[in-house]
């Protein structure tokens, strides 16, 4: 009874964990002497609801905390929506870049960010989540001979993440430290 009881326990952790498909967005952004490009790509599934709201809703993209100067969006083949966004400068010695849009998308969202140099080398890439949507990249760090470093906002995991994932792993071994002491018992009983 009681290994029906851990096996219906683990099935129910597992089909928590699996009980929903979070979304991924991409946001690459080119870092220009004058200007900020980006193009955010989304499931237009996924950002229908977003852009249906009336009233005031976050931005797509933040870059040093202000709004792009322009904004088209295009639709492609593959149900996506894909939104080209310029902002007006890129002055100072850091450039702030913030996707408050993951906050406001389904739980579990993330969002791909690669930033480039205006010569489209490398500088940094991150992955944006709920609470953890921006990044700082420091001007003095890139383009140097092609090699891109990066000043970024890093948050833990939360607990309960954590918590949750332990748990499940000692009743999975648990589980199966049990089912092999039954195996073992009754391949045992038989010999005798």
């Amino acid at each position: 009874m009681r290994q029906w009881f851990s096996v219906a326990f683990v099935c129910l952790i597992v089909g928590i964990l699996e009980a929903h498909d979070p979304g991924f967005s991409t946001a690459n952004v080119t870092l220009e002497r004058d200007r900020v490009d980006a193009i955010v790509t989304f499931s237009q599934e996924e950002i229908a609801e977003y852009l249906k709201r009336d009233g005031e809703r976050d931005e797509l993209l933040l870059v040093n905390g202000e709004k792009a100067v322009s904004q088209r969006v295009e639709y492609d083949d593959d149900d996506n929506a894909i939104f080209y966004l310029s902002f007006s400068s890129n002055e100072g010695r850091a450039v702030r870049i913030d996707a408050p849009v993951v906050d406001d998308l389904i739980f579990g969202h993330r969002q791909h960010l690669l930033v480039r140099d205006e010569n489209r080398d490398f500088v940094t890439q991150q992955l944006l989540k709920a609470g953890a949507h921006s990044t700082t990249v420091r001007k003095d760090t890139y383009g140097r001979e092609g090699v891109g470093r990066q000043a970024s906002d890093r948050s833990a995991v939360p607990f309960w993440t954590v918590w949750l994932t332990l748990m499940s792993m000692v009743v999975a071994v648990y589980v199966l430290y049990r089912t092999r002491s039954a195996v073992r018992g009754s391949a045992l009983g038989n010999i005798a």
